[in-house]
């Protein structure tokens, strides 16, 4: 059982789970918070259980999580917990090791647990993984860390408001790696009043802050057989040196890191052979190992003001928060109302058209609201099966954020 690239035929994989109203209603009762947060998780089940009859039917094995292991982790943790959805943001597959860590998103960093049967089941075939070093399964450390995690947010805060060229200048002295001082560089001289630029140097500082701890957000990484191209951006220092080490050390593969962007670099193109990616404009470091991007002519579908970040929430909250803290449970389920009432069915305001999982050499499961884009890629020799996810919007992923392939054929 091994895996070595993002494109050879499809063997294994795992699909995630949102919590159903049901369960909602369990943790929170009688809610707007189980009322809006239920239909967008119930019909975003429905859409990753026809996933996994796609896949099952063309001969691929899927793990799905044990959802029902929230009712012990509720009696431990409470419910500060989310559902195992997003399963490609912690744990990355490799030959036959698995690599789980945790992220600084304080409230995710238990997800791995709802996968314990398949952690065994692994084990049985032969499969080393490393779990998470920092023991947040201690309730005592997980709430240490959850309010570190608080304080260092609101510390950011005050200081853009109140002390914003101190502020500038401690980020400046705590960078520990060229890759993101890059970054920086860039970022203070973008427009400050643009919540996305804020978010960008928000990230800097929360990670280095948090250097204590080995953290990393695995849909970071691209697998290019002996090739691993790693956006350093969203993890500590601590927790990426630690996983080069351990790939490094495991295998015979080098390791690129000057991808001169913060975020997940899955959101918006995806690898479909040895040679080709699709995106809407070059990645460079793909370009720079000798990979052709597949370009679309399409303009991207976004609505940056209406989300990315999420910026016009005020538009319909009462609330003055600083739209940086968009993971306010509050905010969160205002918002959720909005675009209930607001909804356009299959949700196009935002673009994970190039977030998909790839079957096999120019084989490609995606999820595509415009079937001219869908034509296009067709036309250009990609053999495409759409199963959009109709929430991607809010649930804030595609397919590839929702899949985790484990294993491919040689």
């Amino acid at each position: 059982m091994a895996i070595y690239n993002e494109y050879s035929k499809l063997k294994t994989v795992m699909i995630g789970q949102a919590f159903s109203s049901e369960i909602l209603l369990d943790l929170y009762g009688e809610s707007d918070h189980s009322k809006y947060y239920g239909k967008i998780n119930d019909e975003t089940n429905e859409d990753l259980d026809i996933l996994e009859k796609y896949l099952t039917s063309i001969g691929v094995k899927v793990y799905r999580p044990n959802i029902k292991k929230v009712y012990d982790l509720k009696k431990t943790y409470g419910t500060d917990l989310v559902g195992p959805g997003s399963c490609r943001d912690w744990m990355l597959a490799y030959g036959n090791h698995i690599y789980i860590y945790d992220t600084s998103w304080s409230y995710r960093n238990l997800e791995y647990l709802y996968w314990e049967h398949v952690w065994e089941d692994l084990d049985k075939k032969g499969i080393k993984i490393y779990f998470p070093e920092n023991d947040l399964e201690d309730v005592h450390k997980n709430n240490q860390f959850k309010n570190i995690v608080f304080t260092i947010r609101i510390q950011f805060d005050k200081d853009f408001k109140d002390n914003r060229s101190e502020l500038i200048e401690e980020i400046r002295q705590i960078i520990s790696r060229p890759d993101i001082m890059d970054v920086f560089n860039h970022t203070i001289k973008l427009d400050w009043n643009d919540s996305f630029n804020r978010s960008r140097l928000k990230m800097i500082y929360v990670y280095e802050k948090l250097n204590d701890y080995s953290l990393l957000h695995s849909a970071s990484f691209w697998r290019i057989n002996n090739t691993i191209v790693g956006n350093p951006g969203p993890s500590t220092t601590k927790g990426f040196n630690d996983f080069c080490s351990k790939i490094t050390n495991d295998y015979n593969v080098k390791v690129i890191t000057n991808t001169g962007t913060l975020g997940h670099i899955d959101g918006s193109l995806s690898i479909i052979n040895k040679h080709q990616y699709v995106c809407q404009e070059e990645f460079q470091p793909l370009k720079d190992i000798g990979m052709e991007c597949i370009q679309s002519d399409i303009p991207v579908a976004t609505a940056d003001h209406e989300s990315g970040p999420l910026e016009q929430w005020n538009l319909f909250s009462k609330v003055e928060i600083d739209p940086d803290i968009y993971h306010s449970k509050e905010r969160k389920t205002e918002f959720i109302k909005f675009y209930l009432e607001h909804l356009r069915g299959y949700d196009q305001r935002v673009d994970f058209d190039f977030n998909f999982l790839t079957l096999e050499p120019n084989k490609i499961l995606c999820g595509i609201f415009d079937k001219k884009k869908v034509e296009e890629l067709n036309s250009k020799g990609i053999e495409t099966m759409n199963l959009p996810l109709r929430h991607r919007w809010v649930v804030d992923g595609g397919i590839h954020c929702y899949t985790n392939d484990i294993e491919r054929y040689d």
